[in-house]
């Protein structure tokens, strides 16, 4: 604690009711000691941890609100209809989206990209593309199958390749194991 040499003048220091330390000084007046005396109930009896814990509860959900819905892990391509039909009337929309981890389409994102037919010219054609990663296909009324190949535009690379099938055109739907003739 404090030695001999020092006498405490009984001078306090007092933050919030609390005794944080004693102002001594020496007997030659030459330079001054602070003697703590701290007292951690006194000290910290004001903190409320439940506001703490909330604090950093409501950190750690934004973080992982980051992690697993902001950040994006893989693209998606979504066909609709999955199939054309051999009629110069039918068409396709191809979506192409940044996924998350849960699997949903990213927040805020645009993906860009441009569609080009790799194989099968002669049986479909991009009729509209836009730049948030949509494109609409139509048929030119022959049946067969034809490749769309989808491009980044960041970095030319090829992202994917999407199969197209040009069915029958008396084939309207297929779908539970069953044929549907129009």
């Amino acid at each position: 604690m404090i030695d001999n040499k020092y006498s405490c003048e009984g001078r306090n220091l007092f933050v919030n009711r609390t005794k944080i330390f004693n102002y001594c000084t020496n007997p030659d007046k030459k330079f001054r000691v602070y003697v703590f005396a701290l007292n951690r109930e006194k000290l910290f009896n004001h903190i409320n941890y439940k506001k703490i814990i909330i604090l950093l509860a409501a950190v750690l959900i934004l973080l992982l609100a980051d992690r697993l819905i902001l950040t994006s892990t893989g693209i998606k391509i979504k066909l609709e209809p999955e199939v054309l039909k051999a009629s110069t009337s039918s068409e396709l929309e191809i979506n192409v989206y940044k996924s998350n981890m849960l699997d949903f389409k990213v927040p805020f994102t645009v993906s860009e990209v441009r569609f080009t037919v790799e194989e099968g010219g002669n049986l479909i054609e991009i009729v509209n593309e836009s730049s948030g990663g949509v494109a609409k296909i139509k048929s030119k009324g022959i049946e067969g199958e034809a490749i769309v190949g989808i491009y980044s535009l960041r970095s030319g690379l090829q992202v994917s390749r999407v199969l197209i099938k040009v069915m029958p055109r008396d084939l309207a739907y297929t779908g539970f194991g069953t044929s549907f003739l129009l």
